[in-house]
């Protein structure tokens, strides 16, 4: 899959199928794999765009300041090199900060927005986690300690209550062909941290669901009502004793609401 040029960087995407154009739009860390069990369903409706946000995967990592202004604009600059003059948005974790962003400053070239584990701001206890896996690993502890200890935040009870759950995990992030450098992940947490978008997201005109884990402990259901009760066109489905990462753990439910939003009409 190709590299293009935007907004000043190489960005790496991805497509699959045709149909209307839906944006894939990750979390903090995560790049285009991460959407393997989704992008199947999702594009046999679709023309599903999954890309690498600046600073992971494949994409470029400057050694800068990152913003969730900046990656709505890196968006922008990547549809408008494929020629899509609107496209639906689902998003995951830090990317539902950036599909709200792209609601509030390019409306009109957004449809409709699904967001996964979604806040307006980080909730500082997370933050607090962030900050402290990024000194850990500056001062040498080993990055498989980190993703066991950070299995705790992200996945639910029954997936880590079975030790091959565990140990599938843990060895597909290890095997990650493309880890986050330490200039994106410095970046990324910037802009994760320093986003607040409660006092905007009222403006948002567009219709929104919000897919949310019960038992979510990095983004709690508090950060989803928050958004359900300010965006006017928003409605909330709750995924029972889900955790942050839900889209790993049960991906054929998540697609099946998701479509489900997109194809309904009001």
């Amino acid at each position: 899959m190709p590299h293009i040029q935007a907004n000043g960087i190489q960005i790496y995407y991805e497509s699959y199928g045709e149909g209307p154009p839906l944006l894939l739009i990750g979390g903090f860390v995560q790049h285009s794999l991460f959407w393997r069990e989704c992008i199947p369903a999702l594009s046999k409706y679709c023309r599903v765009i999954a890309f690498d946000n600046r600073g992971a995967g494949q994409t470029d990592a400057p050694a800068e300041s990152y913003s969730v202004e900046i990656f709505a604009e890196d968006t922008i600059g990547l549809m408008d090199a494929l020629e899509i003059e609107s496209a639906h948005i689902m998003s995951c974790s830090m990317g539902t900060l950036i599909s709200q962003q792209l609601c509030l400053t390019h409306p009109d070239r957004v449809n409709k927005v699904i967001l996964c584990a979604p806040f307006a701001h980080f909730p500082e206890i997370a933050a607090h986690n962030v900050r402290m896996q990024i000194k850990m690993l500056q001062n040498g502890v080993p990055r498989e300690l980190l993703v066991e200890l950070n299995m705790a935040w992200l996945l639910s009870n029954h997936f880590l209550g079975n030790d091959e759950n565990r140990a599938k995990y843990l060895k597909e992030t290890l095997k990650d062909p493309h880890p986050i450098t330490m200039e994106g992940l410095v970046g990324q947490a910037a802009a994760l941290i320093g986003a607040d978008l409660r006092d905007k997201i009222e403006k948002i005109p567009h219709e929104v669901l919000l897919l949310v884990g019960e038992n979510d402990i990095d983004t709690p259901p508090y950060c989803a009502r928050l958004i359900r009760d300010r965006i006017p066109s928003c409605e909330m489905h709750t995924f029972k004793d889900a955790p942050h990462l839900f889209i790993y753990e049960i991906p054929n439910k998540v697609t099946k609401q998701a479509l489900s939003f997109l194809a309904s009409s009001r």
